[in-house]
């Protein structure tokens, strides 16, 4: 075993508590997930491994909801931001898109300005 391991406590139903990562003295890293964060970090690493062996194409354009997934944030505020500029988007008729570009350019800019 790696001088690092993970423990995964799942919390189902009721108040699950948030991501929660924590060292303990014995060098290993307790790592808490809601079934649903575990769910989607499993679904995100076998994309991952599909598009890199080729399987499948990354998508283009992301919605509202699939890019507010990916930042971890409501899909009504990206929805408010992407109107008042904040976030930047791709407009097609009164649809609102988002790439990879704009959602790394709008992080990048978070990082800028602290």
């Amino acid at each position: 075993m790696s001088e690092k391991t993970k423990i995964l406590s799942l919390h189902s139903g009721g108040q699950a508590p948030t991501t929660k990562v924590t060292a303990v003295p014995d060098s290993t890293l307790a790592v808490t997930l809601t079934v649903r964060q575990l769910k989607e970090l499993v679904r995100e690493m076998l994309l991952e491994e599909r598009v890199k062996n080729g399987e499948v194409q990354p998508k283009l354009l992301y919605n509202t909801e699939e890019a507010a997934r990916l930042l971890g944030v409501p899909e009504t505020w990206l929805g408010r931001a992407a109107r008042q500029g904040i976030v930047p988007c791709v407009r097609m008729g009164r649809y609102v898109r988002f790439t990879a570009n704009n959602l790394e350019s709008y992080i990048e800019k978070l990082r800028e300005t602290g």
